[in-house]
């Protein structure tokens, strides 16, 4: 779990750095289906939804890996002067020979024996006390296989799929609400591109009932405060103006975060959308959060 969520640190670390790079791509009349592939293969959250999928992936070959058992290599490098040690070594290696003991000093006063028989057994080998320092070195193969684990290792692979199974679903989710996102996007942009345009419309026929209002005064056929109306309302129409505009470009900004490039423009216009009716079964039939309740259910009676 921890491994987990140092990947997950790791992966928003480094992709936090890309829009700085991606920001150097800029699009003119972006289509609507060029924009989808896109946010496909560039979106962030969908990339980091991607990782996350893999993760889970390893995750369930390593669980199915139990079942092959473990296979470890042991290496022992080891060196010491310690008498203990050294003679221990020497076991453990089958080299231990009667030089070790001291026989070297005991046979060297062996002329004697019956008059040193005291000395000879109160003598301290050198070579077995005072040992010249060793290096030992060691090398095990070790392979663990599980005999019977009670079905906790077959359970354990089928969670890690079904989690697998269920990662996949968050990364489709993920897309789809990208893809909706980028949609609505150019929806918005579309009748915001109407609302503007009708506005200038509208903005026009102010500015000539205002030239007109002007001329009328002049003439006597209209008052002051009739002008003033005017330009009230002809202010009112620059306000909405200047609010569609920034809204726009606010969806601009949204549309290439989204994307993670600069979209200056898109393709196509409201009169291009096509309404879709979808049935009520179809849509219970494909939800995802229906589909992760169910495998939640299998997950918890694995458990």
């Amino acid at each position: 779990y921890m491994m987990e969520k140092v990947m997950r640190i790791l992966l928003l670390f480094i992709f936090s750095f890309l829009p700085v790079f991606a920001q150097n791509l800029t699009y003119q009349n972006l289509a609507l289906s060029d924009a989808i592939e896109m946010v496909k293969k560039d979106n962030l959250e969908i990339n980091i939804a991607r990782f996350d999928e893999k993760i889970k992936s390893f995750e369930h070959q390593i669980a199915t890996g139990y079942n092959y058992g473990k296979l470890d290599l042991i290496q022992y490098a080891i060196r010491s002067n310690d008498a203990g040690n050294v003679f221990g070594y020497k076991l453990t290696s089958r080299e231990a020979n009667f030089n070790d003991f001291g026989f070297n000093e005991f046979l060297a006063q062996m002329s004697g024996l019956p008059a040193n028989m005291q000395q000879l057994l109160a003598t301290q080998p050198d070579n077995l006390n005072y040992p010249d320092a060793r290096s030992f070195f060691q090398t095990k193969l070790k392979y663990e296989l599980p005999i019977y684990t009670g079905g906790k290792l077959e359970q354990y692979g089928k969670i890690t799929d079904a989690l697998t199974k269920m990662s996949g679903l968050d990364t489709q989710k993920i897309t789809n609400e990208k893809i909706y996102q980028v949609k609505k996007s150019y929806f918005d942009i579309y009748l915001l591109n109407t609302y503007i345009k009708n506005l200038n419309i509208v903005k026009a026929n102010m500015e000539r009932l205002e030239n007109m209002a002007s001329n009328m005064i002049e003439e006597g056929y209209a008052k002051k405060v009739d002008l003033l109306e005017v330009q009230a309302k002809k202010a009112n129409v620059l306000r909405m103006l200047h609010q569609a505009t920034a809204n726009k470009a606010l969806v601009y900004q949204f549309l290439s975060f989204l994307l993670n490039a600069d979209v200056k423009s898109v393709q196509g216009s409201y009169q291009d959308i096509t309404p879709r009716n979808i049935d009520a079964k179809e849509i219970i039939h494909s939800n995802l959060d229906i589909q992760k309740a169910a495998l939640g259910l299998k997950i918890t009676d694995m458990n």
